[in-house]
């Protein structure tokens, strides 16, 4: 549903393990007709299935997220279409990614923190799933004119029923008419604004697209 509404030309994935992933978002560019690549960075390419270095739309990386501007240098990513939708399913180094990433994103381009909750109860990760909660919690603190964590999606399912508050945003200014995302047990939450086409786009089946003033870029 994203690939389809956002229709990114570039996709980064931070985390590949094998690469199952991977070669799904390849194919769903394909499949909507998206004329786009995918870049994949891991720590262990050796994991990576020969079906995923091969596959045409592919650039697998080897890097580490904490060096984020090694794998993915100032002149790679300037020579990449835009939109770009950035995955981080790391789950380290959030705040590097964010940072470095952000400074480079441009109106409409999403970066997506997954979150693992069910796996992180499961293996007593659930400190390390605060941690990184508090990270994007600061992060569109320091940027709240500029990131917006896009609601429709983290409550497609339910409020915040996936990735909580992970879909996050570029928008330059704030837009005339905002739907505010509010968390009383987190303040930060009521910055977290999002611009949406009417509620009754999902009753019709429209695809979702976000709008911005005509004066942004």
């Amino acid at each position: 549903m994203m690939i389809q509404d956002i229709k990114p030309r570039t996709v980064i994935e931070l985390g590949t393990y094998q690469g199952g992933f991977t070669v799904w978002l390849a194919d769903q560019l394909f499949v909507h007709n998206i004329h786009g690549h995918v870049f994949t960075m891991d720590t262990n390419p050796d994991l990576i299935s020969d079906i995923t270095r091969t596959y045409p739309t592919i650039t697998c990386i080897e890097g580490d997220a904490s060096k984020i501007e090694k794998a993915f240098p100032g002149k790679l990513l300037t020579k990449q279409p835009h939109p770009w939708l950035i995955i981080d399913d790391c789950r380290a180094n959030t705040a590097v990614v964010l940072r470095y990433f952000g400074r480079k994103m441009k109106r409409g381009d999403y970066i997506v923190v997954e979150e693992k909750q069910a796996e992180a109860y499961i293996f007593g990760e659930e400190l390390r799933d605060k941690a990184q909660e508090k990270v994007v919690q600061s992060f569109l603190q320091e940027h709240k004119d500029e990131f917006k964590v896009d609601s429709y999606y983290s409550d497609y399912f339910g409020i915040n029923a996936i990735n909580r508050n992970g879909y996050i945003t570029r928008v330059k200014r704030r837009p005339k008419h905002t739907e505010s995302v509010r968390f009383p047990e987190r303040d930060i939450w009521q910055h977290a604004e999002v611009h949406r086409e009417n509620r009754k786009s999902k009753a019709t089946g429209k695809s979702f697209r976000m709008t911005f003033n005509e004066e942004d870029e």
